[in-house]
């Protein structure tokens, strides 16, 4: 059994929510503690997503609010592409090549012609579930062979891709590109790969990544 803590943080300001008044809610006045975790706690239908979604936000806009809604996402997304770290680590390779970044990209010039740059082959069969096959053309690398020739740091987009968060971090230097980079670590997602397809994720892993898309950013909160 885990111990209680004796010393708890405290409270670094409060968000004030008064007269609250909508759907279940009757005149509320509430504050919400600001660098400490907050707990809602209420019956059903007590209106405890009515103030925190609703009456919350609007209150105050320049909250950043993280919901529990599942990400959608395309079959080329990435935990790169995701955070946003991908159109730089475009640019980057770009800049240094003296090429196009859309060469770089899943969806444009770069992507491997065999597979669309989704890296797997599907096969629909009439009476059974689709069968899907690594891309024999590109061996699931998703770019055709000119674009692994362009390198940043002796390092290819695919050798890229392949690296976790705490691997790239070493190979830029881009400030804003590495605070992305970080959060992936931040929120305990140390072994996904940069280019792991979204849609091997578990439901937590794509909370996390949406989590993580909200950490990199600053806020006057």
């Amino acid at each position: 059994r885990t111990p209680l803590k004796g010393e708890f943080r405290s409270p670094t300001g409060h968000l004030p929510v008064r007269g609250a008044d909508l759907h279940n809610l009757k005149g509320l006045d509430v504050s919400f503690p600001t660098g400490v975790l907050t707990v809602v706690t209420g019956v059903a239908g007590s209106g405890k997503s009515t103030l925190v979604s609703e009456v919350f936000t609007a209150a105050h806009p320049q909250a950043v609010v993280v919901d529990q809604s599942a990400i959608t996402a395309s079959s080329r997304s990435t935990p790169a592409s995701y955070i946003g770290a991908l159109d730089t680590i475009r640019k980057v390779f770009a800049r240094e090549n003296g090429v196009d970044a859309g060469l770089f990209s899943f969806n444009s010039a770069g992507a491997c012609p065999g597979c669309s740059g989704r890296g797997v082959i599907s096969t629909d069969l009439a009476f059974m579930d689709p069968v899907t096959t690594t891309c024999q053309e590109c061996e699931g690398r998703r770019f055709h062979d000119d674009v692994l020739t362009h390198r940043v740091g002796g390092r290819s987009i695919v050798d890229v891709l392949e690296m976790t968060a705490a691997q790239a971090v070493g190979l830029f230097e881009d400030r804003a590109l590495l605070r992305r980079l970080r959060t992936l670590d931040e929120v305990g997602l140390t072994y996904l790969t940069l280019g792991q397809p979204l849609s091997t994720l578990s439901g937590g892993e794509r909370q996390r990544i949406k989590l993580a898309t909200q950490l990199h950013r600053t806020s006057s909160v």
